[in-house]
């Protein structure tokens, strides 16, 4: 009896977990899908204002070729994370992925490199090598600089609950340890007073023979 009923609360226990499982799932998935299209359709512009700026970028070449790289990859990783479970049944989906974002990471590495040095290239076809397409080089610089601003934004609200949390526990700690010295205190007090009033005692009973 007591194994039927160990056996009927794991049951129960799978049920309510796969249950609020399902629950996250529906409150989750339309936020994410609609991140997938906002981001895709970030990659798309990037791969046309790519493929427009292709011969526009004298100042460095790389910077159009990033954002065609980019914007490819980041389509088909999104594309690929879009259909992952019709993809699940016939091929490893978690290695494209892992490979897809692999990739995109070092574009970006390298993009970062080539967009940063080349701050602030000229705007006007004239100046010759220190040209770049004002569109093309604003959109790189944004999107690279957007992303590690968001990066340094959540690590700063990390760091700030983490220092939050152990200003807590030290104020917990301070109170636990001030209030026991306290009782102590009072205790040793009491004990004093005692040994007072036999010590005044004393001589009282000793000076009637």
């Amino acid at each position: 009896m007591d194994e039927q009923h160990q056996g009927d609360d794991e049951t129960n226990k799978k049920a309510v977990v796969k249950s609020s499982i399902k629950k996250l799932k529906k409150k989750f998935v339309p936020g994410l899908k609609y991140t997938l299209l906002i981001s895709a359709a970030i990659n798309f512009s990037m791969l046309v204002v790519g493929c427009l700026n292709v011969h526009k970028c004298p100042v460095n070449k790389d910077i159009p070729l990033f954002l065609i790289a980019t914007g490819a990859i980041g389509l088909m990783s999104k594309f690929v994370s879009y259909i992952r479970g019709r993809l699940s049944k016939h091929v490893q989906v978690l290695y494209i992925e892992s490979a897809l974002y692999s990739v995109e990471t070092i574009f970006f590495c390298l993009g970062t490199y080539w967009v940063y040095k080349a701050f602030q290239p000229s705007y006007d076809p004239l100046d010759g090598k220190l040209y770049c397409n004002k569109t093309a080089y604003l959109f790189a610089f944004i999107y690279i600089t957007s992303f590690y601003a968001i990066i340094i934004a959540i690590l700063a609200g990390f760091c700030c609950f983490i220092c939050c949390a152990l200003c807590l526990f030290a104020v917990a700690t301070r109170t636990g340890s001030s209030e026991s010295p306290h009782v102590n205190v009072e205790e040793t007090e009491t004990s004093t007073l005692k040994v007072e009033d036999q010590n005044v005692e004393q001589p009282l009973v000793t000076a009637n023979p």
